[in-house]
Protein backbone atom coordinates (compact mmCIF):
# COMPACT_ATOMS: atom_id res chain seq x y z
CA UNK A 1 0.00 0.00 0.00
CA UNK A 2 3.09 2.34 1.08
CA UNK A 3 4.48 1.77 -3.02
CA UNK A 4 1.03 2.85 -4.08
CA UNK A 5 0.77 5.63 -2.51
CA UNK A 6 4.74 6.48 -3.47
CA UNK A 7 4.12 5.46 -7.26
CA UNK A 8 0.42 7.88 -7.15
CA UNK A 9 1.87 10.86 -5.14
CA UNK A 10 4.79 11.10 -7.79
CA UNK A 11 3.03 10.48 -11.11
CA UNK A 12 0.63 13.31 -9.89
CA UNK A 13 3.15 15.48 -8.85
CA UNK A 14 4.70 15.11 -12.40
CA UNK A 15 1.22 15.53 -14.16
CA UNK A 16 0.50 18.52 -12.44
CA UNK A 17 4.29 19.66 -13.57
CA UNK A 18 3.14 18.99 -17.09
CA UNK A 19 -0.05 19.91 -17.73
CA UNK A 20 -2.62 22.88 -16.86
CA UNK A 21 -5.39 21.91 -15.26
CA UNK A 22 -8.43 23.29 -17.34
CA UNK A 23 -11.23 24.68 -15.61
CA UNK A 24 -13.49 22.29 -16.91
CA UNK A 25 -11.06 19.67 -14.92
CA UNK A 26 -10.53 21.76 -11.68
CA UNK A 27 -12.69 20.74 -8.49
CA UNK A 28 -13.46 24.44 -7.49
CA UNK A 29 -14.39 24.81 -3.69
CA UNK A 30 -13.24 21.04 -2.79
CA UNK A 31 -10.29 20.66 -0.66
CA UNK A 32 -7.19 18.18 -1.90
CA UNK A 33 -8.58 14.72 -1.02
CA UNK A 34 -5.97 11.78 -0.83
CA UNK A 35 -7.75 9.03 -2.98
CA UNK A 36 -5.95 5.86 -4.32
CA UNK A 37 -6.83 6.18 -7.81
CA UNK A 38 -9.10 3.21 -9.25
CA UNK A 39 -9.94 4.35 -12.38
CA UNK A 40 -8.02 2.79 -15.60
CA UNK A 41 -7.50 4.09 -18.62
CA UNK A 42 -8.87 2.23 -21.84
CA UNK A 43 -6.34 3.50 -23.89
CA UNK A 44 -3.19 2.18 -21.93
CA UNK A 45 -3.74 0.67 -18.81
CA UNK A 46 -2.81 3.58 -16.80
CA UNK A 47 -4.13 3.34 -13.35
CA UNK A 48 -5.66 7.15 -13.10
CA UNK A 49 -8.06 9.20 -10.85
CA UNK A 50 -11.44 9.88 -11.79
CA UNK A 51 -11.19 13.57 -11.76
CA UNK A 52 -8.57 13.49 -13.99
CA UNK A 53 -10.63 12.62 -17.63
CA UNK A 54 -11.89 15.00 -19.85
CA UNK A 55 -15.40 15.09 -21.17
CA UNK A 56 -15.33 14.41 -25.10
CA UNK A 57 -17.70 16.58 -27.23
CA UNK A 58 -20.37 13.79 -27.63
CA UNK A 59 -22.47 12.88 -24.56
CA UNK A 60 -21.20 10.19 -21.95
CA UNK A 61 -17.62 10.18 -23.84
CA UNK A 62 -14.62 10.57 -21.75
CA UNK A 63 -11.12 9.80 -21.95
CA UNK A 64 -7.86 10.39 -20.51
CA UNK A 65 -4.85 12.28 -21.55
CA UNK A 66 -2.43 13.22 -19.07
CA UNK A 67 -1.17 9.52 -19.24
CA UNK A 68 -1.64 8.97 -23.08
CA UNK A 69 -2.97 11.67 -25.01
CA UNK A 70 -5.99 9.54 -25.33
CA UNK A 71 -3.72 6.34 -27.40
CA UNK A 72 -1.28 8.93 -29.31
CA UNK A 73 1.48 7.68 -27.49
CA UNK A 74 2.59 4.27 -27.30
CA UNK A 75 5.40 2.79 -25.95
CA UNK A 76 6.82 -0.51 -25.63
CA UNK A 77 5.99 -1.87 -21.51
CA UNK A 78 9.04 -2.64 -19.67
CA UNK A 79 10.44 -5.80 -18.83
CA UNK A 80 10.45 -7.36 -15.32
CA UNK A 81 13.68 -6.40 -13.53
CA UNK A 82 16.12 -9.17 -13.42
CA UNK A 83 15.90 -11.57 -10.31
CA UNK A 84 17.94 -10.26 -7.27
CA UNK A 85 17.36 -6.73 -8.33
CA UNK A 86 13.91 -7.36 -8.14
CA UNK A 87 13.99 -8.91 -4.80
CA UNK A 88 16.02 -5.66 -3.48
CA UNK A 89 13.82 -3.25 -4.98
CA UNK A 90 10.42 -5.43 -4.02
CA UNK A 91 8.90 -2.82 -0.99
CA UNK A 92 7.76 -6.02 0.81
CA UNK A 93 10.60 -7.62 0.69
CA UNK A 94 11.74 -7.21 4.75
CA UNK A 95 15.14 -8.20 4.89
CA UNK A 96 17.83 -6.64 5.98
CA UNK A 97 19.94 -6.69 2.66
CA UNK A 98 16.42 -5.28 0.81
CA UNK A 99 15.71 -2.73 3.43
CA UNK A 100 19.59 -1.46 3.13
CA UNK A 101 19.20 -0.84 -0.70
CA UNK A 102 15.76 0.86 -0.73
CA UNK A 103 17.00 3.14 2.35
CA UNK A 104 19.99 3.87 0.83
CA UNK A 105 18.95 3.44 -3.49
CA UNK A 106 20.53 6.50 -4.85
CA UNK A 107 24.03 5.99 -3.13
CA UNK A 108 23.74 2.21 -5.11
CA UNK A 109 22.70 4.01 -8.33
CA UNK A 110 26.06 6.45 -7.72
CA UNK A 111 28.19 3.49 -7.42
CA UNK A 112 26.80 2.47 -10.89
CA UNK A 113 25.77 5.18 -13.16
CA UNK A 114 28.25 5.34 -16.09
CA UNK A 115 27.37 9.32 -16.23
CA UNK A 116 27.86 12.33 -13.67
CA UNK A 117 25.79 13.98 -12.37
CA UNK A 118 26.51 17.97 -12.94
CA UNK A 119 23.58 19.63 -11.21
CA UNK A 120 23.99 21.12 -7.55
CA UNK A 121 22.14 18.84 -5.08
CA UNK A 122 20.50 20.77 -1.92
CA UNK A 123 21.66 18.32 1.04
CA UNK A 124 20.73 20.51 3.64
CA UNK A 125 16.96 20.04 2.82
CA UNK A 126 17.01 16.23 2.73
CA UNK A 127 18.29 16.27 6.90
CA UNK A 128 15.14 17.63 7.75
CA UNK A 129 12.24 15.83 9.56
CA UNK A 130 9.72 16.44 7.34
CA UNK A 131 9.28 14.01 3.81
CA UNK A 132 12.42 13.42 1.33
CA UNK A 133 13.08 15.69 -0.58
CA UNK A 134 15.02 15.97 -3.91
CA UNK A 135 16.49 19.12 -4.88
CA UNK A 136 18.79 20.74 -6.80
CA UNK A 137 20.06 23.80 -8.27
CA UNK A 138 21.60 25.11 -11.56
CA UNK A 139 21.75 23.93 -15.03
CA UNK A 140 21.47 19.86 -14.99
CA UNK A 141 23.66 17.77 -17.55
CA UNK A 142 24.91 14.34 -17.97
CA UNK A 143 28.56 13.98 -18.34
CA UNK A 144 30.81 10.75 -18.88
CA UNK A 145 34.66 10.96 -18.25
CA UNK A 146 37.12 9.20 -20.47
CA UNK A 147 37.40 5.49 -20.79
CA UNK A 148 40.64 5.04 -18.73
CA UNK A 149 41.38 7.03 -15.90
CA UNK A 150 44.52 9.21 -16.05
CA UNK A 151 46.94 8.67 -13.24
CA UNK A 152 46.61 9.21 -10.28
CA UNK A 153 42.97 9.23 -10.25
CA UNK A 154 40.75 6.42 -9.84
CA UNK A 155 38.45 4.83 -11.67
CA UNK A 156 34.77 6.64 -11.72
CA UNK A 157 31.46 5.70 -13.68
CA UNK A 158 32.22 3.96 -16.88
CA UNK A 159 35.73 3.21 -16.19
CA UNK A 160 34.85 0.97 -13.48
CA UNK A 161 33.29 -1.20 -15.89
CA UNK A 162 37.18 -1.22 -17.76
CA UNK A 163 39.34 -0.24 -15.69
CA UNK A 164 41.30 -2.06 -12.67
CA UNK A 165 38.03 -4.91 -12.20
CA UNK A 166 40.05 -7.24 -10.89
CA UNK A 167 39.17 -5.21 -7.43
CA UNK A 168 36.12 -3.97 -8.87
CA UNK A 169 34.07 -4.39 -5.87
CA UNK A 170 35.92 -2.13 -3.53
CA UNK A 171 36.29 0.16 -6.26
CA UNK A 172 32.80 1.09 -6.49
CA UNK A 173 32.38 0.71 -2.37
CA UNK A 174 35.07 3.43 -2.27
CA UNK A 175 33.47 5.45 -5.13
CA UNK A 176 31.44 7.20 -3.24
CA UNK A 177 32.28 11.00 -0.59
CA UNK A 178 31.45 9.84 2.17
CA UNK A 179 30.58 11.88 5.66
CA UNK A 180 31.00 9.12 8.12
CA UNK A 181 31.94 5.27 7.74
CA UNK A 182 29.75 2.14 8.24
CA UNK A 183 30.38 -0.27 10.28
CA UNK A 184 32.50 -2.90 8.93
CA UNK A 185 28.88 -5.40 9.26
CA UNK A 186 26.85 -2.70 6.94
CA UNK A 187 29.97 -2.92 4.82
CA UNK A 188 30.16 -6.19 4.42
CA UNK A 189 25.90 -5.76 3.74
CA UNK A 190 27.06 -2.96 1.10
CA UNK A 191 29.50 -5.18 -0.51
CA UNK A 192 26.84 -8.15 -1.02
CA UNK A 193 24.57 -5.97 -2.46
CA UNK A 194 26.82 -4.71 -4.60
CA UNK A 195 27.76 -7.96 -5.95
CA UNK A 196 24.41 -8.72 -7.02
CA UNK A 197 23.82 -5.82 -9.03
CA UNK A 198 26.99 -6.06 -11.07
CA UNK A 199 25.99 -10.43 -11.90
CA UNK A 200 22.62 -8.88 -12.83
CA UNK A 201 24.10 -5.74 -14.68
CA UNK A 202 26.76 -7.61 -16.33
CA UNK A 203 23.98 -10.35 -17.95
CA UNK A 204 21.35 -7.80 -19.42
CA UNK A 205 22.66 -4.49 -19.14
CA UNK A 206 23.65 -3.66 -23.22
CA UNK A 207 25.62 -0.61 -22.32
CA UNK A 208 27.74 -2.41 -19.42
CA UNK A 209 28.67 -5.85 -21.65
CA UNK A 210 29.89 -2.81 -24.03
CA UNK A 211 32.08 -1.36 -21.67
CA UNK A 212 33.39 -4.74 -20.62
CA UNK A 213 34.51 -5.55 -24.10
CA UNK A 214 36.04 -1.98 -24.05
CA UNK A 215 38.12 -3.77 -21.16
CA UNK A 216 39.14 -6.67 -22.71
CA UNK A 217 40.97 -4.87 -26.04
CA UNK A 218 42.20 -3.18 -23.00
CA UNK A 219 44.00 -5.70 -21.24
CA UNK A 220 44.99 -7.29 -24.85
CA UNK A 221 46.27 -3.84 -26.41
CA UNK A 222 47.76 -1.64 -23.74
CA UNK A 223 49.34 0.35 -25.79
CA UNK A 224 46.30 1.34 -28.28
CA UNK A 225 44.59 4.18 -28.69
CA UNK A 226 40.64 3.28 -29.17
CA UNK A 227 37.17 5.03 -28.59
CA UNK A 228 33.87 4.02 -28.09
CA UNK A 229 31.39 5.37 -29.98
CA UNK A 230 27.62 5.38 -28.63
CA UNK A 231 25.08 5.37 -31.77
CA UNK A 232 21.94 7.96 -31.51
CA UNK A 233 20.26 6.69 -34.99
CA UNK A 234 19.83 2.93 -34.23
CA UNK A 235 17.80 0.30 -34.87
CA UNK A 236 14.97 0.73 -32.68
CA UNK A 237 12.26 -2.14 -33.06
CA UNK A 238 9.36 -2.82 -30.16
CA UNK A 239 11.70 -6.21 -29.97
CA UNK A 240 15.29 -4.01 -29.65
CA UNK A 241 13.54 -1.53 -27.38
CA UNK A 242 13.55 -3.07 -24.03
CA UNK A 243 17.02 -4.44 -24.50
CA UNK A 244 19.02 -3.29 -26.75
CA UNK A 245 22.00 -5.07 -27.56
CA UNK A 246 25.46 -3.86 -27.11
CA UNK A 247 26.42 -3.97 -30.55
CA UNK A 248 23.20 -1.70 -31.42
CA UNK A 249 24.12 0.87 -28.79
CA UNK A 250 27.69 1.25 -29.37
CA UNK A 251 31.08 0.64 -31.40
CA UNK A 252 34.73 0.16 -30.85
CA UNK A 253 36.85 2.70 -33.36
CA UNK A 254 40.65 2.25 -33.33
CA UNK A 255 43.11 5.05 -34.34
CA UNK A 256 41.85 7.74 -36.53
CA UNK A 257 38.57 6.26 -37.27
CA UNK A 258 37.13 8.49 -34.10
CA UNK A 259 37.93 11.85 -35.29
CA UNK A 260 34.77 11.16 -37.76
CA UNK A 261 31.95 12.46 -35.68
CA UNK A 262 28.35 11.62 -37.55
CA UNK A 263 25.32 13.38 -35.89
CA UNK A 264 24.39 13.46 -31.87
CA UNK A 265 26.92 10.02 -32.05
CA UNK A 266 28.76 10.57 -28.45
CA UNK A 267 32.59 9.74 -28.67
CA UNK A 268 34.15 8.55 -25.98
CA UNK A 269 37.80 8.96 -25.79
CA UNK A 270 40.33 6.43 -24.59
CA UNK A 271 42.33 9.21 -22.77
CA UNK A 272 40.94 12.26 -22.13
CA UNK A 273 40.88 14.94 -19.35
CA UNK A 274 37.70 16.47 -18.15
CA UNK A 275 34.06 15.83 -18.68
CA UNK A 276 32.33 15.24 -21.89
CA UNK A 277 28.47 16.65 -21.93
CA UNK A 278 25.98 13.84 -22.97
CA UNK A 279 22.55 15.86 -24.52
CA UNK A 280 19.45 15.04 -22.92
CA UNK A 281 18.35 14.16 -26.76
CA UNK A 282 20.09 11.10 -26.82
CA UNK A 283 18.58 7.51 -26.03
CA UNK A 284 21.36 7.10 -23.67
CA UNK A 285 20.79 10.16 -21.66
CA UNK A 286 18.60 8.63 -19.11
CA UNK A 287 19.91 4.56 -19.12
CA UNK A 288 23.95 5.54 -18.44
CA UNK A 289 22.29 7.72 -15.07
CA UNK A 290 19.86 5.06 -13.91
CA UNK A 291 20.85 1.84 -14.53
CA UNK A 292 19.14 0.41 -11.58
CA UNK A 293 15.79 1.98 -12.84
CA UNK A 294 16.75 0.84 -16.63
CA UNK A 295 18.68 -2.73 -15.91
CA UNK A 296 17.88 -3.60 -19.42
CA UNK A 297 19.79 0.20 -20.90
CA UNK A 298 16.15 0.33 -22.05
CA UNK A 299 15.76 3.66 -24.70
CA UNK A 300 15.17 7.20 -23.10
CA UNK A 301 13.25 9.75 -24.89
CA UNK A 302 14.73 10.54 -28.65
CA UNK A 303 13.97 12.61 -31.46
CA UNK A 304 13.01 9.25 -33.72
CA UNK A 305 9.90 8.81 -31.33
CA UNK A 306 6.28 9.31 -33.13
CA UNK A 307 2.55 10.46 -32.06
CA UNK A 308 0.25 7.44 -32.58
CA UNK A 309 -2.12 7.98 -35.95
CA UNK A 310 -5.39 7.69 -34.44
CA UNK A 311 -8.16 6.00 -37.39
CA UNK A 312 -5.51 7.19 -39.75
CA UNK A 313 -6.23 11.19 -39.77
CA UNK A 314 -4.03 13.60 -40.72
CA UNK A 315 -1.45 14.40 -37.70
CA UNK A 316 -0.71 18.07 -36.59
CA UNK A 317 2.02 16.98 -34.41
CA UNK A 318 3.86 14.00 -35.79
CA UNK A 319 6.78 13.88 -32.93
CA UNK A 320 6.43 12.44 -29.99
CA UNK A 321 7.69 15.59 -27.20
CA UNK A 322 9.97 14.46 -24.33
CA UNK A 323 7.28 15.96 -21.91
CA UNK A 324 4.66 13.65 -23.33
CA UNK A 325 7.20 10.48 -22.96
CA UNK A 326 8.19 11.16 -19.15
CA UNK A 327 4.05 11.58 -18.54
CA UNK A 328 3.56 8.01 -20.09
CA UNK A 329 6.61 6.26 -18.66
CA UNK A 330 5.66 7.87 -14.99
CA UNK A 331 2.33 6.24 -14.97
CA UNK A 332 1.40 2.64 -12.98
CA UNK A 333 -0.34 0.17 -15.69
CA UNK A 334 -1.63 -3.07 -14.80
CA UNK A 335 0.13 -4.88 -17.27
CA UNK A 336 3.67 -3.48 -16.81
CA UNK A 337 6.84 -3.81 -14.66
CA UNK A 338 6.87 -1.37 -12.31
CA UNK A 339 10.92 -1.41 -11.51
CA UNK A 340 10.58 2.11 -12.58
CA UNK A 341 8.18 3.28 -9.84
CA UNK A 342 10.12 1.18 -6.93
CA UNK A 343 12.95 3.31 -7.16
CA UNK A 344 11.72 5.45 -4.03
CA UNK A 345 14.75 8.00 -3.93
CA UNK A 346 16.05 7.51 -6.59
CA UNK A 347 12.60 7.76 -8.33
CA UNK A 348 12.66 11.26 -7.15
CA UNK A 349 15.44 12.29 -8.57
CA UNK A 350 14.90 10.62 -11.64
CA UNK A 351 11.78 12.86 -11.74
CA UNK A 352 13.38 15.89 -11.21
CA UNK A 353 15.66 15.70 -13.53
CA UNK A 354 13.13 14.19 -16.12
CA UNK A 355 11.59 17.54 -15.16
CA UNK A 356 14.67 19.26 -16.27
CA UNK A 357 15.41 17.99 -19.46
CA UNK A 358 11.84 18.75 -20.36
CA UNK A 359 12.26 22.68 -19.30
CA UNK A 360 15.71 22.14 -21.22
CA UNK A 361 14.19 21.34 -24.37
CA UNK A 362 11.31 23.75 -24.66
CA UNK A 363 14.09 26.49 -23.65
CA UNK A 364 16.22 24.82 -26.51
CA UNK A 365 12.96 25.22 -29.02
CA UNK A 366 12.71 28.68 -27.89
CA UNK A 367 16.13 29.83 -28.61
CA UNK A 368 16.36 28.15 -32.30
CA UNK A 369 12.51 29.29 -33.12
CA UNK A 370 12.44 33.27 -32.93
CA UNK A 371 11.49 33.89 -36.56
CA UNK A 372 8.99 31.09 -35.55
CA UNK A 373 7.59 32.90 -32.24
CA UNK A 374 8.00 36.35 -33.80
CA UNK A 375 10.13 37.33 -31.11
CA UNK A 376 11.91 40.20 -32.38
CA UNK A 377 9.16 41.59 -33.43
CA UNK A 378 7.18 41.71 -30.13
CA UNK A 379 10.62 42.70 -28.75
CA UNK A 380 10.28 46.00 -31.12
CA UNK A 381 6.73 46.14 -29.31
CA UNK A 382 7.91 46.68 -26.41
CA UNK A 383 9.99 48.40 -26.76
CA UNK A 384 7.77 51.21 -28.19
CA UNK A 385 5.37 50.85 -25.51
CA UNK A 386 8.31 52.04 -23.36
CA UNK A 387 9.68 54.52 -25.38
CA UNK A 388 5.98 55.65 -24.99
CA UNK A 389 5.70 55.49 -28.60
CA UNK A 390 1.58 54.35 -28.78
CA UNK A 391 0.68 56.29 -32.21
CA UNK A 392 -1.08 53.37 -34.23
CA UNK A 393 -0.76 55.41 -37.57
Amino acid sequence: MQLFRDISLCSSLFSLFLYSISSQQRLKGHPLLWIIPSKVCSKCNAIVWKEEKVNGKKKLESYYTTCCKNGKIILPHFRRAPKRLRRLLNPSNLDAHSRRFREHIRSFNSMFCMTSHGAKIDYNVMRGKGPYTFRMHGQNYHAIRSLIPEPPNKPRYAQLCIYDTANEIENRYRSLNRTSLPSEAMEIMDKEIIVDVKLELDSVNGYVQEFRKERDFHEMNQTAEFALRLIENRNRGLSNYNRPQADDIAVLMLGDEFEENKGRDIIIKHKKKGFQRITELHPSYMPLQYPLLFPYGEDGWHMGLQNHNLNGKNRKRKKMSMKDYYAYRLQQRTTEATTLLQGGRLLQQFIVDAYAAVEEECLCWIRNNQRTLRAELYKGLCDALEAGDSNTA
